[in-house]
């Protein structure tokens, strides 16, 4: 395995993310990029009023939002009761398996990014 890549972003490919609606999800590296494949890592666009319905993870995430503001939603269970995160541009937030959350861009005008890293075990 090569000791680093080069991901250009012209180069990232897009992908339907579970449960997004209203965005474009890219992919800049995945699990063969890194030795033991445990991370990945892409970029994600929501448009106007776009987001990700609450559901569980199975897997450590972290968002970071690079351009924007956006509401990420947590629960403790895919049916619990909400609480609403509001981000800006610079901020982040971890989850760990189990987590239940989801994502709201609540602009009629703005396209929000947010970067997106997964570290899961391998199996």
């Amino acid at each position: 395995m090569a000791l680093y890549k080069v991901m250009k972003g012209a180069d990232a490919w897009e992908y339907e993310g579970k449960g997004h609606y209203t965005c474009k999800a890219t992919r800049l590296h995945t699990f063969d990029d890194f030795e033991g494949g445990k991370l990945t890592m892409g970029l994600t666009h929501f448009f106007p009023h776009g987001g990700a319905y609450v559901r569980e993870t199975n897997f450590e995430m972290i968002y970071y939002v690079k351009k924007g503001n956006l509401t990420i939603i947590t629960a403790d269970t895919e049916d619990g009761e909400q609480t609403r995160h509001h981000l800006v541009e610079g901020d982040s937030i971890r989850f760990m398996p189990g987590a239940c959350r989801g994502i709201d861009n609540e602009s009629d005008t703005e396209v929000v990014q947010m970067l997106v890293v997964m570290i899961v075990e391998p199996k």
